[in-house]
This record gives structure tokens, sequence and C-alpha cells, in this order.
């Protein structure tokens, strides 16, 4: 493998209490679409969870700008004022297990607020299946933006590691 298991992976094994930190919902974004919002950063650390072995894609969708890291890789965009997505970023061969991850997200301040959207969504396929498809971003509008119809990893918190 190109990626380094013993900083990033547990085993499915890995007996530690698990408990969701964001994500209550498979098929819903971190941050649904909304108007209104001033501007703000956010980080979300923790860890998803991959069940079957094999191939699996990675893309984030923000407006304005975000990151999502696995193995110290990036897929990152930075959309200038709209609702846009990352390139796909693929691993081949993902053993079962937790696995982690990192979420960065920057909101950028627009004026008037009212007028300003906050989105951010980061969908995965696996194994077997096609890398995500990219949403509709050609609506007047963010609020008027469709996210990628891929699944969302859910994003778990793994406390007391040691």
């Amino acid at each position: 493998m190109s990626y380094n298991l013993d900083e990033n992976y547990y085993p499915l094994g890995f007996q530690h209490e698990i408990g969701i930190l964001v994500e209550p919902h498979i098929d819903q974004p971190f941050i649904p679409i909304r108007m209104g919002v001033p501007g703000f950063d956010r980080v979300y650390d923790g860890y998803i969870k991959i069940e079957v072995p094999g191939r699996y894609h990675f893309m984030v969708e923000a407006d304005d700008a975000a990151t999502f890291t696995i193995f110290g890789k990036g897929a990152c965009m930075v959309s200038g004022g709209r609702l846009s997505a990352s390139p796909v970023l693929s691993f081949s061969d993902m053993e079962a297990g937790f696995y982690k991850v990192q979420v960065e997200y920057t909101n950028a301040d627009y004026n008037p607020v009212s007028m300003n959207a906050a989105a951010l969504k980061v969908s995965m396929t696996g194994p077997g299946d096609e890398p995500p498809a990219l949403g509709d971003y050609s609506a007047g509008g963010s609020d008027n933006r469709k996210f990628s119809s891929a699944p969302s990893p859910v994003l778990l918190k793994i406390s007391d590691i040691s």
C-alpha cells in the first residue's frame, strides 16, 4: 500500500467506544445549503468506517472552500463563492477498519450577509462503485444548486485511543 496504516488506521476489532461526531444520516451533507450565514471556519476530525475492503472514492463539495484529508492526501476545492466540487480522490486497496480523516471548511464573508450561502458535503463510493458524480451547480444562487447523489461517509469519533 502507498499509505501508512500505523498512524491512520484501526482494524474493525479495535475495542474502544465509538460515537457519532457528526453526520447522523449517511445521505445528508455535513452542512446543508443555508443562506444568510456569516463567514466562519470549521475543522471536523474523526474516523470513517470501511466494512468491505476494496477501491474507494471521495469527493468534497462546498460553498466556499473545503478539504477532505485521508492518509495525508486531500481532495480540496475553492469555489469562488459558488457551490462546486473537488477532483475525486481514489484509493485502490483500502482494508476493512477505521480510517482517520479531517474535513476543513471555510465559508467566506460576503456582503450582504443575507445573500451569503454555506454548504458542505463529502461523498464516498466503493467498492465496485463508480466515483461520485458531480451535483447540479448550474442553478442561479447556491440555495438552488444540488449536491452529488453519492452517499456521505459517517464521521465517527473514537474515544480514548492509546
